[in-house]
């Protein structure tokens, strides 16, 4: 009966054979056309693979094994048609006869020379992807007995997997998966290899390559774990890939690795910061996965290791009234482990990448309750870390850092962390107020949750340590710099900060037992002022310095008015024009905050004149000097801004009302002429409104002044105000008529002073002398200048503006009582009166 199956097989593949011989032939010419070619490979599967009935296993087989050289050269047709043809009649063999491996030593050498070169042989992503799949089926029906052609298949990945069509990429991965899955012995020489070759694959931009290539990568390390050194850094950025797939990928491979690598224990503490990761992941589900995962190694490792934990399995110990206490085979896990585990973290949260820092503060959280209290011998490493995290860095990096110094504060004892958090706090770093803010809130921190019974005895010292008055010097910095520190009410914790710090500087000033925050900004205050000073020549826009000192001179109260020594040449070189724009527009700011401010007057103790040389010379005029530019612009309104505040500082500082205190006098004098004047006409013209009116207010302020004003200053100062008495700001006209009339007292007064000269002249009317010195005095303005004046003023009479009419007319009502020629002034009006349209003005002052 087998002979006669045998035989009637044998015939069944003779017919087969016998009605594709013709298209045989045809793929065996080399003068066959495309066409024929096409047709003879169609003719090929609807004789063999498509036929009704199927035909036998065995009978495909000797089929196959009379056409496959043919078919197999039509591997490398020019026609993709042809070629795409040939790759399907393959699979299609591959999945239908009994056994595809006698077929294998044809088959590889034709599928190399496709897919396995250094250069693209085969330019069709489509081919080369059924390419890829007939040789994924090869190796599932062949299992064992494809080993022969792992080399090849090797060589074929090698060039697969960084295919630039994603679907190729999956089945490059699956493929490996197989190979592993059937050939794990061959696969090891080679696992070094294609673990490299599969890690640029997790980078793809699709998840679902990401996802696979991660479970061929996982298969390629069970078999040969020399590839896991070189993953490391890849699968560490993947665990904080977008996609959550991808990540459940990872913590389960990581899993697998735990529990199926025969050197799992070796390569522990590579391996669980993966799994721990998990632990920390934003879906709650990959968390409660990851520790389930996580619960099962440690069952794995309490089977293999029974005799060493068995007595900590049979007896309780101090945790066991935490919830959720680790087993015990995964904690024993985690100590085998912690000491390269916690010195990778540790180097991972100073990483430069925020990513990274977060990354690894998350897992050093989740890994402390596997450690407990054998954690104590690290924190030597850990704390200072954290201390420079919590100094300042990225919200949620800071968020996890307190994380980890919270559960330190749980399973280390008090006595262990503060013994190394205290002394740092005292030093400082060197000064650096923000690495005290770094230990500062790491102690908070370490408090919260620590046991109560063990952090009792340590209360007395961490107490005696804060209120100590050099630390609370310290402290106070801190909350000072805290106070300063740039934002506003939509940025995200801004007002809970300034709450907090608040209510900090309240604890502090009861600590070091003065009644409020004031006296507590006064007591530090010269402490302080000398501690910036040290520092104040290298301050930028980037300085944190620059605001501490604003808020210490804003919330000192009065007692900053006795310490102008200190502060005034600080702010001098602030304002320095080689300073950043932004260091400059603070210092003026402050200053004038604070001469106006009642509350924190800078002349509070009388003493603001005595310093007018440096703030007019050294701060305001510099800051004057036309610049272009915006910034420049902004400068010269907040200068012009101080120096009104100024002047109005110390004219309440004098006492005699309305005057100058004589010092400031004395400073404007020697600077009246070569600078304080020329920088005023200069500010005049500025296209800020708030600067020119600034500038109209000043000139009043100095005009009413017991200054030495002369004919030069009038003559310079007078042609300035008829311009602006043609400002496009009417706001701008009225306050510069309403100058006017501070203008003719002045000059009243200096006309005056000048009486004794003019009479002392030979008809008593010139308007320049010669003194016995020989040197020219002018005495008296010339009739010129009185002509220039009057017409340019008398012109306004006729405004359409009735505010500056009126202000005009009051002026010059006020110069012809003060000082203006009265036949200057009837002459020209009397010229002008027919030409405006009322002469109610005109008529006003003629009748003086």
């Amino acid at each position: 009966m087998a002979d006669d199956a045998s035989d009637s097989l044998a015939l069944l593949a003779d017919d087969a054979l016998q009605a594709v011989q013709r298209d045989v032939n045809v793929l065996s010419e080399p003068t066959s056309d495309r066409a024929a070619k096409r047709r003879a490979l169609e003719h090929i599967q609807a004789e063999t693979l498509a036929r009704k009935p199927p035909l036998d296993p065995r009978v495909l087989a000797k089929v196959f094994a009379g056409i496959s050289k043919p078919v197999l050269r039509a591997l490398a047709d020019p026609v993709e048609k042809c070629r795409e043809l040939a790759v399907v009649t393959v699979g299609g063999f591959a999945r239908r006869v009994d056994s595809i491996i006698p077929f294998l030593p044809y088959i590889m050498p034709a599928f190399v020379a496709r897919l396995g070169q250094p250069e693209i042989v085969e330019p069709s992503e489509e081919i080369r992807l059924l390419m890829l799949r007939a040789l994924l089926e090869m190796v599932e029906g062949s299992k064992a007995g494809f080993s022969p052609f792992v080399e090849d298949t090797v060589k074929i990945l090698a060039r697969t997997l960084a295919d630039s069509f994603p679907d190729v990429k999956k089945d490059s991965c699956r493929l490996v998966i197989e190979l592993c899955k059937h050939n794990a012995r061959p696969v090891a020489f080679h696992g070094d290899a294609v673990a490299k070759a599969i890690l640029p694959v997790l980078h793809h931009r699709h998840s679902s390559v990401r996802t696979v290539a991660i479970e061929a990568l996982g298969a390629a390390i069970l078999v040969d774990a020399a590839g896991l050194d070189a993953s490391l850094d890849t699968l560490r950025a993947v665990s904080m890939d977008k996609a959550a797939a991808v990540r459940e990928t990872l913590y389960r491979t990581a899993y697998k690795w735990l529990m199926e690598l025969i050197d799992r224990y070796t390569y522990g503490y590579k391996i669980l910061p993966l799994l721990l990761s998990g632990m920390t992941d934003e879906m709650p589900k990959l968390r409660e996965l990851s520790y389930a995962l996580m619960d099962q190694v440690g069952a794995l490792y309490e089977r293999e290791w029974e005799s060493r934990i068995k007595d900590e399995m049979d007896y309780s110990d101090g945790w066991n009234h935490l919830p959720n206490r680790p087993r015990v085979g995964s904690r024993h896990l985690a100590r085998d482990n912690i000491q390269k585990i916690v010195g990778k973290l540790t180097e991972g949260m100073a990483d430069w990448t925020v990513d990274t820092r977060l990354k690894s503060a998350q897992i050093l959280r989740a890994f402390i309750p596997f450690t407990e209290d054998q954690i104590t011998g690290y924190t030597g490493g850990i704390l200072p870390v954290l201390f420079k995290i919590l100094a300042g860095d990225d919200a949620a990096v800071m968020r996890e850092a307190e994380c980890v110094a919270q559960a330190l504060g749980v399973y280390v004892d008090p006595d262990a962390t503060f013994s190394i958090l205290l002394p740092q706090l005292a030093l400082g770093s060197g000064g650096a107020t923000s690495f005290r803010l770094g230990c500062l809130r790491t102690a908070r921190c370490l408090i919260l949750d620590a046991p109560a019974t063990s952090l009792e005895p340590q209360l007395p010292r961490i107490v005696d340590a804060l209120c100590d008055q050099s630390l609370a010097f310290k402290l106070f910095m801190i909350l000072a710099q805290l106070k300063g520190a740039p934002g506003d009410d939509k940025m995200p914790g801004y007002t809970e900060m300034r709450g907090i710090t608040a209510s900090a500087q309240a604890a502090l000033s009861k600590a070091v037992g003065v009644a409020g925050v004031s006296e507590l900004h006064t007591l530090f205050l010269d402490q302080a002022l000398a501690l910036l000073a040290q520092s104040h020549a290298s301050w930028t826009k980037h300085s944190a310095e620059p605001r501490v000192l604003q808020v210490l001179l804003v919330n000192s109260g009065p007692a900053v008015g006795g310490r102008l020594d200190a502060v005034v040449p600080m702010l001098a070189s602030c304002a320095g024009k080689e300073r950043d724009y932004e260091v400059r527009e603070r210092a003026l700011l402050l200053l004038t905050q604070m001469v106006r401010d009642p509350a924190a007057p800078l002349n509070s103790h009388k003493l603001l004149s005595a310093h007018s040389e440096a703030l007019i010379g050294d701060i305001v005029l510099p800051n004057c000097i036309w610049r272009a530019g915006r910034k420049a612009a902004i400068l010269r309104g907040k200068s012009m801004a101080l120096f009104l505040a100024l002047l109005d500082a110390v004219t309440a500082e004098s006492a005699d009302a309305g005057l100058i205190g004589s010092l400031t006098v004395a400073a404007i004098d020697a600077r009246l002429e070569t600078d304080i004047v020329p920088v005023i006409i200069s500010n005049m013209d500025d296209d800020e409104i708030d600067t020119r009116h600034a500038c109209l207010d000043v000139i009043s302020r100095l005009l009413a002044s017991p200054l030495s004003w002369n004919a030069a200053h009038f003559k310079k100062l007078y042609p300035e105000l008829l311009k602006r008495m043609d400002d496009a700001q009417d706001t701008l006209r009225v306050r510069c008529a309403q100058t006017w009339s501070v203008l003719f007292t002045s000059i009243a007064a200096w006309l005056a002073r000048m009486a004794p000269l003019r009479a002392s002249s030979p008809d008593g009317t010139l308007s320049v002398i010669q003194d016995a010195n020989g040197c020219i005095i002018e005495v008296a303005l010339d009739s010129v200048h009185w002509q220039t004046m009057v017409k340019g003023l008398v012109v306004h009479l006729d405004d359409t503006n009735s505010l500056i009419q009126e202000c005009v007319c009051s002026a010059l009502q006020h110069g012809a009582a003060a000082c203006i020629p009265r036949e200057v002034m009837r002459e020209h009006l009397t010229s002008v009166r027919s030409k405006h349209r009322s002469t109610r003005y005109i008529d006003a002052l003629l009748a003086i």
